[in-house]
């Protein structure tokens, strides 16, 4: 019985916590510079891609124009794979694959090894999740020759 009061106590606590964390990110979309509002309105279309799909797109779509606006293509890539993610988690898959190409062709033009390796990678899932696991063991065999040839593996551990 001393527990579940415990974590009865406890609970508002936590919940307070995160309020507070969910609150200075969302400042940061506000008030931060590009970067640090790329990166903020990224890490909300992660977090709300658990619960709240249509603003974790909005979110998402948002970090595009930030990265396009600061003319970063590294940023340009992870936002492409952020909306692919969110098309995912709604299950439209060949949305997701449309995003998740875009972001493989940024990564390309950059030169970007490691981000070749991951959006080959959720290229796989994607089609796995169609189930067409011929495109995507082809897909994650590519993400697998990058991950060796840089000796990546060891980076995603």
């Amino acid at each position: 019985m001393k527990k579940i009061i415990l974590l009865l106590w406890l609970f508002p606590l936590v919940l307070s916590a995160q309020n507070r964390k969910l609150d200075s990110v969302r400042n940061v979309v506000k008030t931060g510079n590009g970067r640090a509002q790329f990166a903020a309105m990224n890490a909300l279309a992660d977090y709300y891609s658990d619960n709240n799909l249509k603003l974790s797109m909005q979110y998402a779509k948002a970090s595009l124009a930030k990265a396009k606006a600061i003319k970063n293509d590294t940023f340009v890539a992870l936002a492409y794979n952020s909306i692919a993610n969110v098309y995912q988690y709604k299950t439209d898959l060949d949305s997701a694959l449309v995003f998740h190409r875009k972001a493989l062709a940024v990564r390309r033009q950059i030169n970007d090894s490691a981000g070749m390796a991951d959006s080959y990678n959720n290229i796989g899932i994607a089609y796995d999740q169609q189930a067409n696991f011929p495109e995507a063991l082809r897909n994650y065999f590519k993400a697998l020759a990058y991950f060796d040839q840089k000796n990546l593996a060891a980076t995603f551990q």
